[in-house]
C-alpha cells in the first residue's frame, strides 16, 4: 500500500522508527461520549499495521495521551495538524504524552510497532487513554493547580510518621502530578492517572495500598506516605 499526500510525514516516520515497510495507517477519529473529556480505545494491530486515532483540540487544551500495550514494541506518535515532525516519538520517550496544545486543529496520535516486531509478524492488543482538558473542565473536575498542604509520611525505617508539605497539580479526572517535600530541600515525585499512583522517580519503586480513601504508598525500601484522595481530586 502507498503512502498518500496527507500521511506522507507520519509514513516516513514508521519507515525510520516502526515498521520494516511503511503503509498508510487506518485512521479512526475519536469522539467522546457526552459530559466526558476523555476516551479509552482498545485495539490491536500485527505486523506493518498502524493506526492512526485523530481528534480535534484547540490552543491552551491540555491534552494527555496513554497507552498500555501487551507487546513491549508496541508504541505511538503525536503529530499536530500541518507539522512535518513527530510532537512525540513514543520508542524515544516512552507510553506517555501530555502537553499544553500549541495551536487549534486535528492531532493524530499514531500506534505502531517497532520495525524488528513487525518484520516477525507480532501482534499487539492496546488500552489507549486520551483525554483533552480546558480550564474550565479542569475546574470541574476538581483541578487546582499550586495547591499546597501537608500529607503524612516517614523517610526511613523506624522513623515516626510526620507531615510533609506537598504541592499539587491536579489535571482533572483523577490525573494529578504530586510533589512531596523531602530531606535536603529536596522533591520526591508521584505521578496519579485516573486516581491511582502509577510512577515515580527514575529508579524508585512504587507499592500501594489502598485503606478507605486513603494511598498509602511506599517508595523504595524506606519512605511511607499516606495520600488521600482530596489531594488527587480537589475537596
Amino acid at each position: 500500500m502507498k503512502c498518500g499526500p496527507m500521511w506522507m510525514a507520519l509514513c516516513l516516520l514508521i519507515a525510520t522508527v516502526g515498521p520494516a515497510a511503511a503503509q498508510a495507517p487506518q485512521e479512526q477519529r475519536v469522539v467522546f461520549a457526552t459530559g466526558r473529556s476523555s476516551a479509552e480505545i482498545k485495539g490491536s494491530i500485527r505486523g506493518n499495521q498502524s493506526i492512526a486515532y485523530v481528534l480535534g483540540a484547540s490552543a491552551g487544551q491540555r491534552l494527555i495521551v496513554d497507552m498500555t500495550p501487551s507487546n513491549p514494541s508496541t508504541y505511538f506518535n503525536v503529530m499536530a495538524p500541518g507539522a512535518s515532525e513527530a510532537m512525540h516519538i513514543g520508542s524515544i520517550n516512552g507510553n506517555h504524552f501530555k502537553t499544553v496544545i500549541p495551536s487549534s486543529g486535528d492531532y493524530s496520535v499514531l500506534v505502531y510497532l517497532m520495525r524488528n516486531a513487525a518484520r516477525r509478524e507480532e501482534h499487539s492488543a492496546y488500552s489507549l487513554t486520551v483525554s483533552i482538558t480546558s480550564d474550565q473542565a479542569d475546574s470541574q473536575a476538581g483541578a487546582g493547580l499550586g495547591s499546597t498542604g501537608e500529607i503524612p509520611c516517614s523517610l526511613a525505617l523506624g522513623q515516626p510518621t510526620r507531615q510533609c508539605p506537598f504541592r499539587a497539580n491536579r489535571i482533572g479526572n483523577g490525573n494529578a502530578e504530586v510533589w512531596i517535600r523531602i530531606a535536603n530541600g529536596k522533591e520526591r515525585h508521584i505521578e496519579f492517572r485516573g486516581g491511582k499512583p502509577t510512577r515515580t522517580d527514575l529508579g524508585m519503586s512504587l507499592k500501594v495500598e489502598r485503606w478507605g480513601d486513603l494511598n498509602l504508598i511506599r517508595i523504595g525500601d524506606a519512605e511511607r506516605y499516606e495520600v488521600p484522595d482530596a489531594v488527587v481530586n480537589g475537596g
